[in-house]
């Protein structure tokens, strides 16, 4: 595999969008967990969209082992 392809171009700091498609709405993750890969390589992109709720509903949890 051609490491070169997933480079970003130096003129216009994009990726190539024959080999990179970004799918930049997050419906499942918190937006903690989607942070670091939002930095490194989304270029802040990434958008959580997952239902308040649901995502936050195992924060609090206490597991009685």
């Amino acid at each position: 595999m051609n490491e070169d392809l997933y480079m970003k171009d130096s003129d216009d700091n994009k990726y190539n969008p024959n080999y990179v498609t970004k799918l930049v709405n997050s419906f499942r993750s918190h937006p903690d967990i989607l942070k670091i890969p939002n930095e490194l390589f989304y270029d802040g992109e990434l958008k959580p969209f997952a239902d308040e709720m649901q995502r936050n509903r195992f924060c609090s949890w206490k597991v009685g082992w």
